[in-house]
């Protein structure tokens, strides 16, 4: 069985090396039982994923028999790639991180941009416009699963996954190391901003939904967590904290 995964970091295991428990990522495990294509991009948007899937030939000739598609927001932009050499940096823009680039062209022009023509009712309905073309052109054979909270009205059953992502991510912090929710060295010891015992419970609900067309998340799924027992926290411990 061939399976395409589409998305952001929540699907990139392209940047786990540092991490001695990568072959525990959900898509690595997923992996080891079916051939995998993985297009995911950390801090990709949803029309960055949406365009990766569109000019995948694959697609195109049906080869793949299932796609997982890990929906973030398309106010994630990406830079043309004419600019790609000119800005290596970075090619994808989240408004909650501008402050951490160099003041430059792109940066005060995407700015400006959003301070100008970005209209949340209008980026409401472009999510919502491409969660709904997926959803009829894939049926069944697409999992969908939300990174946020925004999607939400005429579309929230469009996706197979009542809690976000995030939402995992949020409650494994608030468990293991409040104080550093936001430190980097913290975060890059979590594979795609989930813990061990979650890309578990990812891994086999996917499976499962791969043989049964089934699939449920929600907060009773949240799986118990401690420092005590966190593989993350204490590689956190003996790698970074002084």
């Amino acid at each position: 069985m061939k399976i395409a995964i589409f998305g952001d970091s929540y699907a990139d295991c392209n940047h786990l090396n540092h991490v001695p428990y990568k072959d525990q990522a959900w898509p690595n495990v997923l992996a080891k039982d079916y051939e995998i294509d993985n297009f995911a991009v950390g801090s990709s948007g949803l029309e960055y994923s949406a365009m990766m899937l569109n000019q995948s030939d694959k697609v195109a000739q049906d080869a793949y028999d299932k796609i997982i598609f890990i929906a973030s927001d398309v106010r994630r932009m990406y830079l043309h790639p004419d600019w790609h050499n000119k800005h290596a940096r970075q090619h994808y823009f989240l408004p909650e991180a501008f402050g951490k680039f160099s003041n430059d062209e792109v940066r005060k022009t995407t700015l400006n941009y959003f301070k100008y023509f970005m209209h949340d009712p209008i980026l409401e309905y472009r999510n919502q416009l491409i969660i709904k073309d997926l959803r009829e052109r894939f049926a069944d054979n697409i999992l969908l699963l939300k990174c946020y909270g925004q999607f939400n009205g005429p579309i929230s059953n469009l996706f197979d996954n009542d809690m976000p992502l995030y939402d995992i991510t949020s409650y494994e912090d608030d468990i293991l190391n409040p104080d550093l929710v936001q430190h980097k060295k913290w975060q890059d010891c979590k594979m795609n901003h989930l813990t061990l015992p979650h890309h578990t419970l990812l891994y086999k609900k996917i499976k499962k939904w791969i043989s049964t067309s089934t699939f449920s998340l929600d907060k009773s799924d949240l799986q118990e967590v401690s420092r005590k027992t966190s593989t993350e926290y204490a590689f956190y411990n003996y790698s970074y904290k002084k």
